[in-house]
């Protein structure tokens, strides 16, 4: 979950941790160790079990950080908006790296140039 310490992402990582404890291994990201290391230090109190949930931290901007990241997992869930201004290098970097990506934007000119630009791409790398 990139995002894991701001509202939305905070939300996912609680329903994680409450109804899928122990079914999916997930890990939460973001930029701030710290605040990552807070939201897990709270969820741990929802399920012990996430008090190992590894956190891996990338910013938005830096294409390396990111790629590292998203070669740890199989798919990324994204809520770090506003999708257009943070969401650019993820999205480029969940291709590059043949990683699934899902976000909830409602940013519908940011998501048809997604589609033509790395539609195809994406189609290809499964």
């Amino acid at each position: 979950v990139y995002g894991a310490s701001g509202f939305t992402g905070r939300l996912v990582a609680e329903h994680l941790a409450r109804d899928y404890g122990g079914r999916v291994r997930w890990a939460m990201a973001g930029r701030s160790e710290s605040k990552l290391r807070e939201v897990r230090q709270s969820l741990s109190k929802i399920n012990p079990q996430c008090a190992d949930t590894p956190l891996l931290i990338a910013d938005a901007f830096d294409r390396d950080a990111m790629g590292d990241m998203l070669r740890q997992g199989a798919a990324v869930v994204s809520t770090v908006g506003p999708y257009a201004r943070y969401g650019d290098v993820l999205v480029e970097q969940a291709v590059e790296q043949g990683t699934h990506y899902c976000d909830l934007t409602a940013e519908l000119p940011w998501v048809r140039r997604n589609a033509r630009d790395y539609g195809e791409r994406a189609a290809a790398g499964g």
